[in-house]
């Protein structure tokens, strides 16, 4: 299956929500590092406006990228005053003992499908969802399955759950 990227904006995202609950001090998993703030966002976004060359019987598979420090009340963590918590990660081989996750706990399921009267047979699937730091933004990323001729995923909701700290 082919695999592409793309970047939605703030306008595909259908009531974005978040949510910032006080925490007492929660030390992090094998670090010196605490967070004192539970964020949650929660969206629905609108990927069906998206043209996917080669939707056919041997389907595709995109990733869904949106930059959730871009929506309204969302914030950025800079330091400024919020600060991402890192930990290290779960990495099962080993492979990459320093690489680092943010302490998040993000989840997507498919809202809608549409097609036409044509489809017969289908597959749609989330198959990942990821967080990710660029540039102090807190990035989702959502890697959707398709598979069928006439039909499609239309959104997608998600919900990121993300420990962090506030500096001041």
């Amino acid at each position: 299956m082919q695999n592409v990227i793309h970047t939605f904006k703030p306008e595909h995202v259908i009531r974005p929500r978040a949510l910032e609950i006080v925490i007492p001090d929660t030390p992090a998993f094998l670090t010196d590092d605490f967070a004192n703030r539970l964020f949650i966002y929660t969206g629905i976004l609108v990927v069906g406006a998206l043209v996917l060359p080669g939707l056919d019987d041997k389907g595709f598979h995109y990733t869904a990228k949106l930059d959730l420090s871009s929506l309204p009340r969302h914030h950025v963590f800079d330091d400024k005053p919020y600060h991402f918590i890192t930990l290290p990660s779960p990495d099962p081989d080993h492979q990459n003992p320093q690489k680092k996750i943010l302490w998040a706990a993000p989840v997507a399921s498919l809202a809608s499908i549409q097609g036409s009267n044509d489809a017969d047979e289908s597959f749609h699937a989330v198959d990942e969802v990821q967080v990710g730091e660029e540039n102090d933004h807190l990035v989702l990323f959502i890697d959707i399955a398709e598979q069928g001729d006439g039909i499609g995923v239309a959104r997608v909701s998600y919900q990121v759950n993300l420990m962090a700290r506030r500096m001041f």
